[in-house]
């Protein structure tokens, strides 16, 4: 999870969020399921429309914001959200910049897993030195000599299953 300077909200996003976030609710109220978002198109730095994925995609030179992996080699591009839009104490969140990161499929898996001390690759001040060590055959192992750091970090990976089996795969190396 290396750390990463959210850019500024697409004002495609601000401008729709109200009505988007009002929508996915009462979809939400009326089926009871967790509905897919309606993501609006933004404008891409060469003017044309592109997908909140590619411009996130971009922005993270298409590396998931969790565990680094490389999107659209092994895995597509989602967006996630830090507090998971199933649960109802964040569903107003849903299209709240802040809480939106690119995923890949393997770290999709965290689904409601929630922690407000997990650490964000966009949080100030986050390096991902001062939390984590990052072995060839794929695991991260925590260092954080401070108390509050590491526990932190172990929060972090438990609640983005860092650990899981498919990001620690052996090296051939």
């Amino acid at each position: 999870m290396h750390p990463w300077t959210r850019p500024p909200e697409p004002s495609e996003l601000s401008a729709k969020r109200d009505e988007l976030t009002r929508a996915f609710i009462a979809e939400k109220k009326a089926t009871g399921k967790t509905p897919r978002c309606n993501w609006p198109k933004v404008i891409g730095p060469d003017g044309n429309l592109e997908t909140l994925q590619q411009m996130l995609s971009r922005d993270t030179k298409q590396h998931c914001n969790y565990c680094d992996g490389l999107m659209g080699y092994s895995s597509r591009e989602t967006i996630d959200h830090f507090m998971p839009k199933s649960l109802p104490d964040f569903e107003h969140l849903v299209y709240v910049w802040n809480n939106l990161y690119l995923c890949c499929d393997g770290c999709q898996r965290k689904g409601t897993t929630y922690n407000e001390n997990a650490v964000r690759p966009d949080e100030i001040g986050y390096l991902f030195e001062r939390y984590f060590r990052f072995h060839l055959d794929g695991r991260i192992s925590v260092i954080a000599p401070d108390t509050t750091d590491r526990d932190r970090a172990e929060i972090t990976i438990e609640v983005l299953k860092l650990k899981h089996p498919d990001l620690t795969t052996s090296s051939p190396y």
